[in-house]
């Protein structure tokens, strides 16, 4: 299975440390029924209208023009033109098993950002932490990073 990431950074930015935890259970909650049962047809449609109008602004927040400009992501020739009309295509049976295939809550990676003293103990029930590194070295904001495995042996 192809490993990718899931961002959930649209949650506000300015979400209180004190609630990690009862954050994390609602996330998992979220993808577990996502995994469990078909999106009702009303949720979805709201969704498809909502990623498909919003789609010219966030490609020009996250700079995907000059991207493909530059061949930095490999996309179709007619990503662009096409987009949207895939987006609204989508079923509630694909997308159950497009979840069941990619979200798997027993076995991912979470990375945590906030006051440590705060959060480590609420991240801690959800698997074993460990601070975020890069080549071997503590990240500038390695106060900050908790990392939770919840990765089946």
């Amino acid at each position: 299975m192809r490993c990718g990431s899931m961002d959930i950074s649209r949650f506000p930015r300015r979400c209180a440390n004190d609630v990690v935890a009862a954050s994390l259970t609602e996330i998992f909650y979220e993808m577990d029924k996502l995994r469990s049962l078909p999106v009702p047809e009303p949720e979805l449609a709201d969704a498809q209208n909502y990623l498909s109008g919003v789609f010219p602004w966030t490609r020009d927040q996250d700079g995907l023009l000059s991207q493909l400009s530059r061949g930095a992501k490999r996309v179709a020739d007619d990503y662009l033109e096409t987009y949207r009309a895939k987006v609204r295509a989508i079923t509630p049976d694909e997308l159950l098993a497009t979840a069941r295939k990619y979200l798997d809550s027993a076995n991912m990676q979470i990375v945590v950002v906030g006051d440590r003293a705060q959060i480590e103990s609420q991240a801690a029930l959800f698997g074993e932490t460990r601070s975020l590194r890069r080549s071997g070295q503590a990240h500038q904001l390695d106060e900050s990073l908790l990392v939770i495995d919840l990765v089946s042996t």
